[in-house]
């Protein structure tokens, strides 16, 4: 195991290189959804290669025979669990993201052509909303949505409290709900660090969709999510 902080400095630059294309593309009218999923994943194999994380995927079966769209619900170690969702998940894909994120020049510029929904923390109703209006889209493009049900990247690995957007979203859309467990990412690299350890195992469990139908209420929904990727953790 070795550790550094220019892979940070690659990771960044494999960012903007994939941004300003989507971006160029956008404005000319001439970037497809189809271009959109050939470069996150070609991006995201190179960011995990580059930091020699070792990937073992439990039960990919599971999703081979079912048909898209999900609403993707996993927890969230560090940010290197973004690359590897474009890597385990086998369709169309598109991430949840904070108000913030979309502010920053470039990038944020190429999430929002890219079709990733940005989330306001702060306005419980306008995030209500754009997660609806994402729900209309899935339908329509076959695209699965990430979300981060615990809001953050957790600082110790100990699982968050889930809040309940993608459960709400789910029984509002029928769409189910397809539940990851990540184990590995923090120690790749931690939030509020500058170093990437390199070498580590990140073991992602595909678990059971969950369907909304099958839940009383979005409260019942929701700890229902967070029970099932708990034991997962659990029984690491």
């Amino acid at each position: 195991m070795s550790f550094s902080f220019s892979i940070l400095l690659h990771a960044m630059g494999e960012t903007l290189g994939i941004s300003v294309p989507a971006v160029v593309r956008a404005q000319l009218g001439s970037l497809t959804k189809e271009q959109c999923d050939r470069k996150l994943e070609r991006w995201s194999a190179r960011l995990l290669k580059r930091a020699d994380v070792q990937l073992h995927v439990m039960r990919q079966q599971r999703i081979a025979h079912l048909r898209p769209p999900f609403i993707v619900i996993s927890n969230h170690q560090s940010l290197y669990d973004i690359p590897v969702w474009f890597q385990v998940l086998p369709f169309s894909v598109r991430m949840a993201a904070k108000k913030e994120l979309f502010s920053v020049p470039i990038w944020g510029r190429a999430m929002q052509v890219a079709g990733f929904v940005q989330i306001d923390r702060k306005d419980s109703q306008r995030a209500h909303q754009a997660l609806a209006a994402a729900g209309e889209q899935m339908r329509a493009d076959q695209v699965s949505l990430v979300i981060a049900p615990e809001g953050t990247r957790t600082t110790t690995g100990q699982l968050l409290p889930f809040r309940k957007g993608a459960f709400s979203l789910s029984q509002t859309t029928g769409i189910p709900i397809l539940p990851l467990a990540i184990d590995g990412t923090i120690r790749v690299h931690k939030s509020g660090e500058l170093l990437v350890h390199r070498g580590q195992t990140v073991t992602v469990h595909i678990l059971e969709p969950l369907l909304p139908v099958d839940y009383a209420s979005v409260e019942d929904f929701r700890d229902a999510g967070e029970r099932v990727i708990r034991a997962a953790l659990t029984a690491q």
